[in-house]
Order: C-alpha cells, then structure tokens, then sequence
C-alpha cells in the first residue's frame, strides 16, 4: 500500500509542476492578473532539475509497484503513458512557440497580393520599405528583418493589439528570440543568447542575465495598403505562408475592429472600457493615452505633454494614426493598443477625456 501511495504523490508532484510550468505564461483564468514572473521565470529555467527528481522518485515508486502484482503493472503502465503524454503536452504541444510557429524563411510581392483596405504595419530606412500585414504579426507574434543592412525585431501581440519595432542588438550582439509565453496578456520573448524574458510592449527585460535592460525602439507606421503605396510605391510586402493561411483567415478583421469578443475581440463602444483601442504617447517620462474614437470623430487634436505642444490624428478609413510635436512637426513614437495594456505597462498614464 505505501508504495502505491509514493507512486500517486509523485504522479502529483509531477502534474502540479507541469500544470505550473504553463499556468503563470499562459492565459489561464488568474494567471495573467499580476506579475509572477519571479515564480515562473526559476520554473522554467530549472525545470528539467525539477523533472528529473521529481521523475527519479516517480520512476522508484513505479518500479515498487511493479513488482507488488499484476494490478501493480498495470498501474506502473498506465501512469508512465499518462506522464509521457503530459512532457508530449506540455513540451510541443502546448508551448507557445508550437501553438504559433515562425516563418522558416522571409519572401516578398508587391502590392497587388493583397487589398487596398489591409492593414500592415510599415518600415522606411533610407528610401527602402518593407510591409508586414497585421493578421501575419499577429500569429507569429515577431519577425526578425533586416532593411537597409539594419536589422530590427517587428512584434505584435494581438491580446494587447500592440505593434512594436526594435533593434535587437544589445552589447554588439545581434540576438534571436522565441515566443516563450506571456506576462499580464503581452507576448513575452525569451532570447537564445541567454535566456532572458522580454515583454513585447515595452521591450523591457524582467528576468534573465540582461534584467532590467531594454530594447531600442524604432519608428513605423500603421495603415493601409493603399495609404502605404502612396507614401512608398515600391514597397515590398512580406509573402503570406500557405502553411499558417487558416490562422491568419481566424483573425480576419481583427485589425479593423471586426473581431468582437474573447481574448482578442475589440470593444468599440467609444468608452474607456479595457478592450477600448487608444492611442499612447510617451514624451520625456510623461505617458499620455487618447481614446481612438475620440480622436477619429474629433481630431486632429491639439494637447500637451509635458511643456511640449502636440497634434494627435487617426483616420478610421486608412487606419493610420500620428502624434507630432505641433511646433517642429517631427513625429513622436505614438502606439495603438488596447486601453488594459497601455494603462498595465504606463500604470502613470494621463487620460485625455475633457475635449
């Protein structure tokens, strides 16, 4: 009897620890709520010390019941099947990397693969241009480019309807990176340098040997196809992969607002609700977030930030958007997303409500 109960608390053991390896980067009810990337950053990065003596204790208990009778065997069988498909589960099944697998290799057309009316997110560097459709960002979540012999880290998290583009070299060194999970619903990046854990929308490291550390954003330009052309008429568009069409077909006007619900739905009720789209500035340490809606019936505004003066526009047709300083008319690195994801990672952020 007590090596079957050895054998049922380490076949625990082994599922509370799988089960939390997942919990605290994916989005289970809870998980998602506060910051735990203390907890499930040393889960993972020691998981397979875990493993193996948790595994080393199951694997004893297994062989005790083995040997007490047939009911033993058959006990000690089933449970090894059962943990092997729990590492099959856990390990390529449902990661996040097999859940949203990368392009093995970057190709391009021209304009004419796809409508006027797509959104893409936009990249210029010394009169070259290159163009990535939203629903392909979306499932792949980053892409790793060059333009211009420069190369830059283009990610989009569609929990948090965020673009962003930055450099991904750090210290000289060109990092890759995987899709490791997620930290309050942002796609958290894990580099194959050395481990550590980035969030997409700040593009801040929060755990790993370059803690505290963060990416160089870069500028881009959200629209459409047409309103791109006009500004880039030789653009290149990145090449839809027929593997991954069904997945970009799910999230069909997802980047227009037409989703509506769960995870990645839009609320476009024109109240600062947490799936309300906004657009966030950031100037000087000062972060300033405007309702879309606001802004696309009422706009172009005049506000300010800081001491500094500035314009924010957004156009419901082409879908761009821009924050410039009114007096110089240079363009700020402005950002829409969803209000629950500006306000988690601005947790200082004015709102503009008075007009």
């Amino acid at each position: 009897m007590k090596a079957y109960l050895w054998f049922v608390l380490f076949f625990i053991l082994l599922l509370v620890f799988e089960f939390l390896k997942l919990y605290f980067i994916m989005p289970f009810p809870g998980s998602q709520t506060s910051e735990m990337v203390w907890l499930s950053y040393p889960i993972h990065v020691y998981r397979w010390v875990f493993r193996s003596l948790i595994g080393l204790g199951f694997l004893l208990a297994m062989w005790r019941c083995f040997k007490i009778s047939t009911l033993g065997k058959v006990i000690s069988f089933l449970g090894a099947m059962f943990v092997c498909l729990v590492y099959y589960g856990v390990g390529y099944v449902f990661s996040a990397e097999a859940m949203f697998k990368q392009l093995e290799r970057l190709s391009y057309v021209d304009a004419k693969a796809y409508e006027s009316s797509r959104i893409i997110i936009g990249i210029n560097r010394n009169d070259e241009a290159k163009a990535y459709p939203i629903e392909m960002l979306g499932y792949h979540h980053y892409i790793l480019d060059s333009l211009a012999n420069q190369p830059y880290l283009l990610s989009y998290c569609t929990v948090c309807h965020s673009g962003r583009v930055y450099s991904p070299v750090v210290d000289g060194k060109l990092l890759r990176f995987r899709l490791v999970g997620m930290d309050l619903f942002n796609a958290m990046l894990e580099d194959n340098e050395t481990g550590s854990w980035w969030r997409q929308a700040s593009g801040e490291c929060i755990a790993g040997p370059f803690k505290g550390r963060k990416l160089t954003e870069l500028p881009f330009v959200q629209c459409s196809v047409a309103e791109w052309v006009k500004l880039f008429p030789g653009s290149y568009f990145l090449k839809e992969d027929s593997r991954y069409k069904d997945e970009y077909r799910s999230i069909d006007g997802f980047a227009v607002g037409e989703v509506k619900g769960g995870l990645i739905g839009v609320d476009t009720t024109g109240i600062w609700s947490d799936k309300a789209w906004i657009i966030g500035v950031e100037f000087n340490g000062i972060s300033k977030a405007y309702l879309w809606n606001d802004v696309v019936k009422r706009g172009p505004l005049v506000d300010s930030i800081g001491n500094s003066v500035i314009e924010i526009y957004a156009n419901e047709e082409s879908h761009d958007f821009f924050v410039k300083d009114y007096l110089t008319d240079s363009t700020m690195l402005s950002f829409q997303e969803f209000w629950h994801s500006w306000k988690a990672f601005h947790p200082n952020t004015l709102r503009k409500i008075d007009y």
